[in-house]
């Protein structure tokens, strides 16, 4: 081989080696950008709810199963409550009981028992109470404002 020959080969190898090199750097920098894009793609969906985890889901659905039980119960226990005997006495006492405690007065009353008829469910309890108060409250505005 002559020198010519050898000068053409190891240029041919730089020039090899070189295009390694960009196309290295260039490796890096696509995976780079692709592993931000995944950790940005993630931050955002989380804290936005788009994304969810597993036991996320079974807690919204939770939420959602418990609020749609109270809003078919309540409706229930206000009337069972309006038609006991002394819904007079029994509003004046509820009204009497502070806010933290009429969830367990409605209860023992009997007024919020669900149709299994454990009336167990405090949820169910506080918003009937708060339920009655405020349309209590509601009645005695509209009839001071009539007056």
């Amino acid at each position: 081989m002559d020198k010519q020959q050898q000068e053409k080969k190891v240029g041919e190898k730089r020039a090899k080696a070189q295009k390694m090199a960009r196309l290295t750097a260039q490796a890096k920098l696509f995976g780079g950008g692709l592993v931000a894009g995944v950790v940005l793609t993630l931050v955002i969906g989380f804290s936005t709810d788009n994304l969810v985890t597993p036991s996320n889901a079974e807690r919204m659905v939770r939420d959602a199963a418990n609020e749609r039980e109270i809003a078919v119960l309540v409706p229930y226990c206000v009337a069972n409550f309006r038609e006991s005997p002394d819904r007079v006495k029994n509003l004046a006492a509820l009204k009497a009981t502070s806010s933290w405690m009429r969830d367990q007065f409605i209860g023992k009353g009997g007024w919020s028992n669900t149709l299994a008829g454990d009336g167990a469910n405090s949820a169910v309890s506080g918003a009937c109470a708060a339920k009655l108060v405020a349309d209590d409250a509601a009645a005695t505005a509209a009839s001071a404002k009539g007056t």
